[in-house]
């Protein structure tokens, strides 16, 4: 175990700080919070403890107006790290009565992050369970008409939404489903296969040493 980690180590260095530099250089507020949250769904976030507070606490600093896809992603990275942020945001996309709106139960992508939002919702704030009632019930519906990826992805969200799994359990599953994404990044893949065989190989050895 010791001479694999020895042996990888290097390897393991260098993608660490390529994906440092990544988050650094991020274009804008959006972007930084799809490779935050690229990074915690592939299990290699813990790496990088101090860069994500830093590049959220710029992200704050940033008046930001998106789609309902990128609102509910910065919504969920911000309040997964204690960041104050207002369901405010979701405002644009409700009617006059209150309710989300029609047009966006075509939006499959973001009525996944919608949902996976809703569960960051606070005591009271009604706003943020009818968004989980809303983004169930038309991902429900359409689950039959969207690609396999998305399916699966949607099917595994409402089973068990990510504020609830396991992160290595979460870890292994989404490397096989990003490995199939057109826009993945190679880096990220590469930092996670990695990280993820070497821990692997910890528990390995210590279940070998509680069991002699």
């Amino acid at each position: 175990m010791f001479l694999k980690y020895e042996f990888h180590g290097t390897k393991l260095k260098e993608l660490k700080k390529e994906v440092t530099s990544l988050l650094a250089f991020a274009p804008d507020p959006w972007a930084t919070c799809k490779l935050i949250d690229l990074m915690q769904r592939l299990g290699v976030a813990y790496h990088f403890g101090e860069e994500i507070d830093e590049a959220l606490n710029n992200v704050l600093k940033e008046t930001v107006i998106g789609d309902l896809y990128t609102t509910s992603l910065l919504f969920r990275i911000l309040r997964e790290h204690a960041f104050p942020i207002s369901t405010d945001v979701f405002n644009k996309f409700r009617g006059r009565d209150g309710k989300f709106v029609d047009s966006l139960r075509g939006d499959m992508a973001g009525l996944l992050n919608l949902y996976e939002a809703s569960h960051l919702g606070m005591h009271g704030e009604d706003v943020m369970e009818e968004a989980k009632k809303f983004s169930a019930e038309h991902l429900k519906s359409s689950l039959g008409k969207i690609g396999s990826n998305l399916a699966f992805q949607v099917q595994q969200s409402l089973q068990v939404p990510l504020h609830w799994k396991m992160p290595r359990i979460e870890a292994r599953t989404f490397i096989d489903v990003y490995q199939k994404d057109d826009s993945k990044n190679s880096i990220l893949i590469e930092l996670a296969k990695l990280d993820f065989n070497l821990v692997q190989a910890v528990h390995q050895q210590e279940l070998k040493e509680l069991a002699t």
